[in-house]
This record gives C-alpha cells, structure tokens and sequence, in this order.
C-alpha cells in the first residue's frame, strides 16, 4: 500500500510541474472514532487543476486535540486517547454554480490512516495500541471564491476510521 501512495505522490510532483498549483491550510472536527469525543486537526493540502474544472489534491491531516474519552465506575477511572494521522491522494471535481462564486467539490481517493490509542486508569495502569491502513476516501465540499488567488473551503470527508468536518483557506500560486 505505501508503494501506491509513492507512486501517487510521484504523478501528483510531475503533474504540479505543468499546471495551475494551490495550498490550502485549514482545521478539522474529527470525529467517528468509535464512541470517543470529537478532537480537532490541521489539515494542509496541496493540489493542481487539471483541466477545466478536475483536480488531484495531496492532503495531510494531523489531531492536535485529540478524540478522547473518560470512563468512571465507582472507584475506578479510566481516560483514553486517540492520535491519527491521515494523509490521501484525492481527485476533486468543482461543480461551478453559474453567476456566484460558489462550487461544489466532491472528491475521491486513496487514505492512509495511522491512529495510536493511549489509555490510563487512576491506578497508574496504562495501555497503548496503533494500526494503519489504506482505504478508499471521499467526501463533499463548498467553496467561496474571494478573488482569482483565494477560496474558503468547507468540506466533509470520510477517512475510514474518522470523518472530518473543515473549514480552509485555500491559495493559488
């Protein structure tokens, strides 16, 4: 799986070479990790338009507040924690609506997701786990176009394991 990711990676460089290029900088609501509160990410995104209106995006995102828990019985308690790492290879489509600034960007993709889960307990007990893996990605998102160079993005995306709900700024280059 991670020569698929190599392999998208090295198209997604040659293809930046030749064509309209953005960055977009963002935060995400992550949640859907099992039955874990919500944590929040940054995710950063690079991508180029290919075309009229089709895209290929490589995008990063990293919990920095983590999805988490707290568990109480009686004299006992227990927190857990999950760290995730997500980094996908998507083609985006913008569904221009006509006379706004406004488009529709469903996309898909590769997700190679990472996720670590600490836990600990109030008898200096603790346990770690991590797994990765590589799925199918999709998701839906809106846009706003400022000017030529700038957007905000809202998006949804389903990563397998999490889903993000984001808002980003979105820059061409």
């Amino acid at each position: 799986m991670k020569r698929k990711f190599v392999l998208g990676t090295l198209v997604m460089v040659s293809v930046l070479n030749a064509s309209d290029i953005y960055g977009r900088l963002g935060v995400a609501q992550t949640s859907g990790v099992g039955n874990l509160d919500s944590g929040i990410s940054v995710v950063g995104a690079v991508g180029t338009k290919m075309g009229n209106n089709l895209g290929l995006e490589l995008e990063a995102t990293q919990t920095v507040s983590h999805p988490s828990k707290s568990y109480s019985y009686y004299y006992y308690n227990l927190d857990l924690e999950m760290k995730i790492l997500n980094v996908g290879l998507y083609g985006v489509y913008d569904f221009l609506i006509p006379d706004t600034s406004i488009a529709i960007k469903p996309r898909i993709g590769l997700n190679y997701q990472h996720w670590t889960a600490d836990g600990s307990d109030n008898y200096y007990n603790s346990a770690s786990a991590s797994d990765s893996k590589t799925g199918l990605s999709y998701g839906v998102g809106i846009s706003y176009k400022f000017s030529d160079d700038m957007e905000v993005v809202l998006d949804y995306v389903d990563k397998g394991d999490s889903t993000n709900l984001g808002l980003g700024v979105q820059m061409s280059f």
